[in-house]
């Protein structure tokens, strides 16, 4: 949709929408972005609640220079200033709903992982393997 985030914006619904259609057809669903709360706190927690089985929530708190250094590396570092994403950068914005697992933004991949791994334990893909579809 190319919108810009926005409280109120029409891809926030269609996130929604996107959810819970493949969760009602038995996929095994993750939602990963950079969801600022004040616009997708309420649609988060309406799906978490709604979802009846296992829901889990992480929250990768990456500092504001560390995500700066990361956001340079990118083709986009070009086209949006420092600045500008100075501006967008909101520290510590969790979803505060139970269970809510904040991940050291500065610990390494395997760290993350296996913090993930654990807490989420085996994960069943949604159909055998004879029906094509894969986790």
């Amino acid at each position: 949709m190319r919108e810009h985030d926005v409280a109120g914006g029409e891809n926030i619904g269609l996130i929604a929408h996107t959810v819970r259609y493949c969760a009602s057809i038995g996929n095994n669903v993750i939602v990963e972005g950079i969801l600022v709360a004040k616009h997708y706190r309420d649609m988060l927690r309406e799906i978490l609640a709604e979802h009846p089985g296992p829901t889990h929530v992480f929250y990768l708190d990456v500092p504001l220079e560390e995500t700066l250094r990361r956001h340079a590396t990118r083709p986009l570092g070009a086209e949006i200033s420092a600045d500008t994403f100075r501006e967008w950068y909101v520290q510590s914005d969790t979803l505060s709903v139970p269970g809510e697992v904040v991940l050291d933004g500065t610990a390494d991949l395997e760290v993350t992982l296996k913090v993930i791994l654990n807490r989420v334990g085996d994960v069943t893909p949604n159909r055998d393997q004879d029906g094509g579809r894969y986790l």
